[in-house]
Parts: structure tokens; C-alpha cells; sequence
């Protein structure tokens, strides 16, 4: 019986299960499709092109801003739904991408810190704009201004404390994603500097 289990689950029970998952969820992301199918037309290996996903960041972040200042002059309630959801689908993309990153990528393809860095320095801007978005199109913090909303978020992502908007789910659904991005940033530096030192000892070597 032990060495069945053993012969079965290596690894354990939770990390397996966590990375299956993760893998799974991330295979249903639009953005992972979109990569796939570029991957297969344009380079046919195993890395899609990196000006990919940075394209569809910023597409994402243009019709962010759209939504963002266009909130004023829009008010139907059904096209308020619609944006919502939009916007929350891309949080979840986020989400499910700072988590394979963490532990589904495979540790080479973790070397061009740098790229990661500025990536998700963009995730922090993208999902402060994405909760300010959610938060003015669904009513929140109407006693205040579009820019002091997108700072509380902002602020709230970097300091791990998401504003008050009313909506426990919002604010606990902030903090999730706030605490993963932090923690990959920091692990990307603290990797960053391991690899400068281990390289500066191989040197004097």
C-alpha cells in the first residue's frame, strides 16, 4: 500500500492537484488561445511571439480607458452589465496567468526577468484600472472623483489594503489578486538577484 502511494503521488497531494487545475483553467483563457493559434501560424514552435500578449494588453488597457472616462455619458443599465462582466473576465485571465506563473511555468522560461517585471509592473496598472471600471459602472464610492478612485486602487493594490467599495466580494476578490501580484514581483527581483550573484561568483571562479 505505501509504495503504491508512493509510486503514485510523488509530488504529494495538493501541488499536483493546484498545478492540473491552474493548467486547466488557463487553457480555457482567451488570451492562451489566441497565443496557441498565433504560435502554430506564425512561428511553429514551442514560444509564441512575445509582441502577442503585450498587444493584447494593450488592447485590453485601451478599451479600459475608453470605459474609464466614457462612464459619464453612458447610463444604460444593460450595456453597465455587459462592461462589468468584460472586465472581470480579463481580471480573471490575470489571475489564473500570475498563478500558472507561479506554479505551472517551467523555471526556464522564468530567466528574462526583466519582460516579467514590466509585465506585471502593467498587471498592477491594468487591474487598478480594471476595479476602478467595475467600481463606477456599478455605483461604488459615488463621493468620489474617477482619478481619486483609480488612486485608492492603485494604492490599495501596492499597499495590500483594496478601498471600500461597498461589495465584500470586490474588495476580497482585490486583495487575492493584489497579494499574487506583490508576491511575483517580489519573487521575480529576489530570482533577479540569485541569478546576478550566482553569476558574479561563477566569474571570480
Amino acid at each position: 500500500m505505501l509504495k503504491w502511494l508512493n509510486d503514485k503521488l510523488p509530488k504529494g497531494f495538493y501541488f499536483p492537484f493546484m498545478v492540473n487545475t491552474i493548467s486547466s483553467l488557463e487553457k480555457l483563457c482567451f488570451n492562451y488561445r489566441v497565443g496557441k493559434h498565433l504560435r502554430e501560424k506564425i512561428t511553429r514552435n514551442e514560444k509564441p511571439p512575445r509582441w502577442v500578449s503585450e498587444l493584447y494588453q494593450c488592447l485590453f488597457l485601451v478599451l479600459g480607458f475608453l470605459a474609464f472616462i466614457f462612464s459619464e455619458w453612458i447610463h444604460f443599465k444593460c450595456t453597465s452589465y455587459l462592461i462589468i462582466v468584460f472586465f472581470s473576465y480579463r481580471i480573471f485571465e490575470i489571475s489564473i496567468f500570475i498563478l500558472a506563473w507561479i506554479f505551472v511555468k517551467k523555471e526556464e522560461l522564468l530567466h528574462d526577468y526583466r519582460r516579467s517585471i514590466s509585465s506585471f509592473l502593467v498587471n498592477i496598472v491594468e487591474v487598478a484600472t480594471y476595479f476602478s471600471i467595475i467600481t463606477i459602472w456599478s455605483g461604488g464610492l459615488k463621493d468620489y472623483t474617477k482619478v481619486n478612485i483609480f488612486y485608492k486602487h492603485v494604492v490599495g493594490i501596492l499597499t495590500l489594503s483594496p478601498p471600500d467599495t461597498e461589495c465584500t466580494i470586490l474588495s476580497l476578490v482585490e486583495l487575492f489578486v493584489s497579494v499574487f501580484l506583490i508576491l511575483v514581483i517580489i519573487g521575480a527581483l529576489v530570482g533577479a538577484l540569485a541569478r546576478e550573484e550566482m553569476g558574479n561568483n561563477k566569474e571570480k571562479q
